[in-house]
């Protein structure tokens, strides 16, 4: 009896310790596959996965990453044309086998970016540049205060040539004025007789629609003096001047002499269908007049105020950019002997008047000028032997300038080799001719 007890208790006492053993170093499994269980040490130390939002614009120009409110931006190289001077793309592999630049940085945003659009806006000129040939990409950001800021997306901007390097990052042009409580973005083609067109459209929450190629032009006035050439017999000229709030400023005169000076306000029109009350693309100027020479004088074609709406065409290819106003209603910007002239108000970059006149320089004084404005140039006289020339010659641009033209060549004995070419206009602009595009640049 007390042996059969005995055995009784060992017995349990093996089924109960039975589970403290070493199990065997083989083990059975089912056939459903598990996924190891972090331990929560390991869930507080191991980073998130990033998240992003990727952005492109129809032609794969582009790409822009969202992530986590950061920004970046980067460049397709095989999407982009051919161009004279080739680019150090430094490119590295996507994850699906294409080649792109790194994502540059994108900073200096007043808000936090919400979402963005990005497209070729052909009707945006200072977008167009020669050296690509086409339009290049603008990206638009809608910001979540619901203001629009953007940045230009050309990649000469930011990726240098080989002994020019890279940027660090690229950086918002600012909030485009006028615009608010915008709530989408699109892009969109629009046809307008044989003309075809591709934009950014923005929407605010009244449901009114915006071209954005007309503020983003219009913004593009605020960064210089813009000069039109009222009589080309004499070069008495307009010069316009507007800022960021609204305000404009109108002198009239001769490069060494103010005549009369205006000032006042002027408003823009944005909105599609009209719905400011013109047709978008128009300016109104409101100015009066503040002084003229002519002061206790009977005021011949000096009217007291300027009243008047022009539709606006910005130029932004060719040597000058600039834009033109059209009458649309209102008074004409000059008149002569009571008539509005001339028929179409040619505004391009100048300097004030009573400033330097370069026409009448003498040449040495143009050729001082010109090395010490353009170091490369000074560098090849005062460095490498170059010699300067003054021809006496002329060169007639696009905008009607009669520029002085300046030559830089080598003397190799018996005659010279002419190899850049300049012509400088009367209010000190610095053009410089590219003979594989045959065209004039600004350079200074």
């Amino acid at each position: 009896m007390v042996k059969q007890f005995v055995l009784t208790i060992l017995l349990v006492l093996v089924v109960l310790f039975s589970g403290c053993l070493p199990g065997p170093k083989t083990q059975i499994t089912t056939s459903i596959s598990t996924q190891p269980t972090q331990s929560e040490t390991e869930k507080e130390t191991d980073p998130p996965l990033e998240t992003a939002d990727y952005f492109s614009d129809e032609n794969g120009l582009v790409t822009v990453k969202i992530s986590d409110g950061k920004i970046g931006l980067a460049f397709n190289p095989k999407n982009w044309p051919d161009r004279p001077e080739a680019l150090d793309w430094k490119t590295i592999a996507t994850p699906e086998g294409d080649q792109q630049t790194r994502f540059f940085p994108v900073e200096g945003f007043s808000g936090t970016v919400k979402t963005v659009c990005i497209g070729q806006m052909s009707g945006f000129a200072a977008s167009y540049t020669e050296s690509w040939g086409i339009a290049v990409p603008i990206a638009i950001f809608l910001m979540e205060d619901g203001s629009l800021e953007w940045v230009w997306a050309d990649p000469s901007w930011y990726i240098g040539g080989p002994f020019e390097g890279e940027d660090v990052a690229i950086h918002s042009m600012g909030k485009i004025p006028w615009l608010e409580n915008i709530v989408s973005l699109s892009y969109e083609t629009t046809v307008e007789g044989s003309n075809k067109e591709t934009s950014i459209f923005a929407q605010d929450n009244a449901g009114v629609r915006y071209d954005l190629k007309h503020p983003c032009n219009f913004q593009s006035t605020f960064s210089g003096i813009w000069r039109c050439n009222l009589r080309t017999e004499d070069s008495y000229s307009a010069y316009l001047c507007l800022d960021n709030q609204g305000e404009a400023r109108l002198e009239k005169g001769w490069p060494d002499i103010t005549t009369e000076l205006y000032v006042g306000e002027y408003q823009v029109y944005l909105a599609e269908d009209g719905l400011q009350g013109a047709r978008a693309g128009n300016i109104a100027f409101d100015l009066a007049l503040h002084w003229s020479m002519q002061e206790g004088e009977e005021l011949i074609d000096v009217p007291r105020t300027i009243q008047g709406t022009y539709l606006v065409e910005f130029e932004w290819g060719g040597v000058r950019p600039g834009f033109n106003l059209y009458l649309s209603s209102g008074d004409n910007m000059h008149t002569e002997d009571g008539i509005g002239w001339p028929p179409v108000y040619r505004f391009r970059l100048g300097d004030m008047p009573g400033g330097l006149d370069y026409g009448v320089m003498e040449d040495q004084e143009l050729m001082e000028y010109l090395l010490s404005a353009i170091p490369e140039a000074g560098a090849l006289v005062h460095e490498h032997g170059m010699t300067v020339l003054v021809p006496g010659d002329t060169t007639e641009l696009a905008d009607g300038s009669v520029c002085r033209d300046v030559w830089l060549g080598t003397d190799i004995g018996d005659s010279y080799i002419w190899e850049f070419f300049y012509t400088i206009d009367r209010w000190g602009t610095i053009y410089q001719y590219d003979s594989a595009l045959d065209t004039w640049k600004v350079v200074s």
